[in-house]
């Protein structure tokens, strides 16, 4: 059950990491597109330029690509498409790749949180099933230990008695 658990936990770990690459890497695209698109705010305007920005979204997704748990499935349309976007982002086709970028890691964000949250309920119930293996085992060693004082007791007794007959 231990190296259940720690298996459990490394994974977690990792698809957390994962989301918050994707979050991040989402919130980045969308300011690049309004910035490409001429909707950006004012700070944004201030904080950064079109090519920053650009080459931002596209280390973003250069991040998400190395950090995604290997038990995430992306077919080769998406892996090439990411792969594309985080080699070229910032030079080929921005805003068109952006949007279908954001809506794909949106995607992905969604299903892994919800497989994160699937996960962490298998994992409490394991857990809960676990514990109450347990407590049922100590419950029934008490029981046993009860039993084998009484049956000592019961012999020492009979010993005696024994060796006062004879």
């Amino acid at each position: 059950r231990t190296k259940e658990n720690a298996a459990y936990l490394a994974e977690t770990a990792s698809t957390m990491q994962a989301l918050a690459a994707l979050e991040q890497a989402v919130q980045v695209l969308s300011d690049a597109t309004l910035l490409q698109s001429g909707k950006a705010s004012a700070a944004l305007l201030q904080s950064t330029t079109k090519a920053e920005l650009q080459e931002k979204a596209a280390a973003g997704v250069r991040r998400i690509i190395s950090v995604l748990p290997s038990r995430i499935d992306l077919n080769e349309d998406q892996i090439s498409m990411l792969s594309e976007f985080a080699k070229n982002g910032a030079h080929v086709e921005y805003g068109r790749q952006s949007a279908s970028i954001q809506g794909r890691l949106k995607d992905m964000y969604d299903t892994m949180s919800a497989n994160l949250e699937k996960d962490t309920q298998t994992e409490a119930t394991k857990n809960r099933v676990f514990e109450d293996f347990i407590a049922a085992k100590l419950t029934e060693m008490n029981e046993m230990k009860a039993t084998k004082t009484k049956k000592e007791g019961e012999k020492a007794e009979a010993e005696i008695n024994l060796a006062e007959t004879q």
